[in-house]
């Protein structure tokens, strides 16, 4: 039986042909993974920080931060990087629908709308088409002020999907944006039918509908209902 030679330095995994184990890179990764399941996004994207240039593009990296980034998105000092990350997307991750829907978060914090919605069109075709993402088109042109094609997506997703909740707070949002409040009242009068809940004030507190609660027809409304 022949003797196996001398291997000066050489480990087993190198004589089995296995790639090398960078340790300092291994214990790195797990820092990391560590820090992000204790929801330490600070402590991770100092990590992150500290990796080499050429391992800060590698995918398990990449997304160890973005998704640190997602989870402090409601600091704004975070902004920046958090678009930053996002628009190295494509490169990293390829161009498939995910890599859509994440460049769409970019898109709409620099109110590229128009973008938006392209990117919201080519997830729709390679999924086969889905209500919620015509939903979100329709939102997009309602933001650009095209509120003819608004409406021509908010139709199209009654029809892909007539009782998606989500269309009621397009209806509204489409209608208070071209001041129909006529049709506002006209969509909740509808709501309050379909499910046995009459909106008023409170539940509409938000700037896109201060025009239709200064209006008579919302008081009228609430004169409908007792309120």
């Amino acid at each position: 039986v022949p003797m196996m030679p001398p291997t000066e330095g050489l480990s087993l995994g190198a004589l089995l042909g296995l790639p090398k184990v960078d340790k300092k890179l291994t214990d790195q990764m797990l820092a990391m993974t560590t820090a992000f399941q204790n929801r330490e996004h600070e402590k991770l994207l100092t990590l992150y920080a500290r990796l080499p240039q050429e391992h800060q593009s590698s995918r398990t990296f990449y997304l160890l931060r973005l998704q640190s980034l997602m989870a402090l998105q409601s600091d704004p000092s975070h902004e920046k990087a958090y678009l930053e990350a996002l628009e190295h997307a494509p490169k990293i991750l390829g161009s498939d629908s995910a890599t859509d829907l994440l460049m769409l978060d970019r898109q709409i914090l620099n109110q590229d709308f128009a973008g938006a919605v392209r990117s919201l069109a080519r997830v729709g075709e390679l999924i086969g088409g889905d209500a919620y993402l015509t939903v979100l088109q329709s939102n997009m042109k309602i933001k650009m002020g095209d509120f003819k094609a608004a409406e021509e997506l908010c139709r199209k997703a009654e029809k892909e999907e007539p009782d998606l909740v989500t269309l009621v707070d397009l209806r509204l949002l489409l209608n208070a944006s071209r001041k129909d409040y006529a049709a506002m009242v006209d969509e909740l009068r509808s709501f309050k039918k379909q499910y046995g809940v009459t909106m008023g004030r409170e539940e509409l507190d938000q700037p896109e509908y201060a025009g239709f609660l200064n209006s008579k027809e919302f008081a009228q409304w609430l004169l409908e209902n007792g309120r």
